[in-house]
């Protein structure tokens, strides 16, 4: 009787961290038709080490492709990929300074009656968590 209630135990343990573990669907390039949710202007508000930090976005149809304007400190940021993971647009940004060059992942996420944000700097050197806002049209994807 032991034996069965941690076999079982056990299969279901295994079970719950093979759900928890399900990978994230890959990236496809972002094009107007997948990422129409998204096409518009955007404030995008977070929290990161330093305190509260905030970015713009733009992201309009040009053609059957995207042109992507992504701005922090009112200075254009360079975007080298745009592609939807799931439901999330997900921007490959380089962060220019006066301290340097610096790699990120730009994510927004819908979340029920909200855009999240998510940006991930140098592999988790730094972290910045937050709210997007379109300017214009309303609402969120």
């Amino acid at each position: 009787m032991v034996r069965k209630v941690v076999a079982l135990l056990f299969v279901l343990f295994v079970g719950v961290e093979l759900c928890a573990q399900t990978p994230a669907p890959p990236p496809v390039k972002a094009t107007p038709q997948n990422a129409a949710a998204f096409l518009g202007d955007w404030d995008l508000n977070g929290v990161g080490p330093q305190g509260p930090v905030s970015f713009t976005l733009s992201l309009k149809r040009q053609d059957n492709s995207l042109t992507t304007v992504f701005t922090y400190q009112d200075r254009p940021q360079t975007v080298s990929d745009v592609s939807m993971v799931g439901q999330s647009l997900s921007l490959t940004v380089t962060f220019t300074s006066e301290q340097g060059s610096y790699p990120a992942v730009v994510t927004l996420t819908p979340s029920a009656d909200k855009v999240e944000l998510y940006i991930n700097v140098s592999n988790g050197l730094a972290e910045v968590g937050g709210t997007a806002k379109k300017k214009s049209g309303g609402g969120h994807p």
